[in-house]
């Protein structure tokens, strides 16, 4: 009978260390990853570009809205790293027809912005 008790005691004693073990891990896992990066964005210097770089950057998930400073010519944007990496922001703002870092503008939308974008 000890044993059978015994058996017992330790059977719910691995339960109980499994479930701690499960809450420790999951408590662990990150979700999310909130960062801070600023980008060179030198070709932005009215508020109607502004307004498309905004826009380019708030179709991306894990984007919140963006602090444009012209005079700098720098976009401050904070983001959540574990959806979306620095280089896929260089990417929405060069597909609008604006250089971002060292990715340069897409040539086409660039030549379809209003002449007051370009300049």
């Amino acid at each position: 009978m000890t044993n059978r008790k015994t058996e017992f005691r330790f059977h719910w004693l691995g339960v109980a260390v499994a479930a701690a073990l499960l809450v420790l891990g999951l408590a662990a896992c990150r979700t999310q990853d909130i960062r801070s990066k600023t980008i060179k964005i030198p070709d932005v210097k009215t508020e109607a570009a502004r307004v498309v770089v905004s826009n380019a950057l708030a179709q991306l998930e894990g984007v919140f809205p963006p602090s444009i400073h012209f005079d700098a010519g720098t976009v401050t944007v904070t983001y959540d790293s574990m959806k979306l990496a620095l280089k896929n922001m260089e990417f929405a703002i060069a597909d609008v027809g604006f250089s971002a870092n060292d990715t340069p503008a897409n040539a086409a939308k660039k030549a379809a912005l209003p002449a007051s974008m370009r300049d």
